[in-house]
């Protein structure tokens, strides 16, 4: 938190911290950092799958935990969405149709006090 220098201001009682945790990064820096995040994840599958041809195991194993995971898949709608636009077709794999949007460094800290 050093390397983070913060602002912090007072009125009327309220103390106002603000650290930024851009790290000098733009927007779109950001958002590409969060872009290739999911794609990362989203593509994992694919590293299991040749792991397991060259480990001679049985692909049912990793399908039916792809298939199982509600998160994965929306991983995979994400990054589809990146790639094919939006939006996907019948819902994607996650049938919710996922977006991202937002994409910001930013922690909200509430307390009471």
């Amino acid at each position: 938190m050093t390397k983070l220098p913060e602002i912090i201001w007072q009125q009327k009682g309220v103390v106002w911290l603000y650290q930024d945790f851009r790290s000098g990064l733009s927007q779109p820096g950001i958002q590409n950092i969060a872009h290739s995040l999911i794609h990362n994840i989203a593509h994992l599958k694919d590293h299991l799958r040749r792991w397991e041809r060259q480990n001679g195991t049985d692909s049912a194993t990793i399908n039916q935990a792809i298939g199982a995971s509600n998160a994965l898949n929306i991983i995979i709608d994400l990054s589809n969405n990146d790639k094919h636009g939006y939006p996907p077709r019948d819902g994607g794999y996650s049938g919710v149709a996922p977006q991202v949007s937002g994409i910001d460094r930013v922690m909200k800290l509430p307390f009471g006090g």
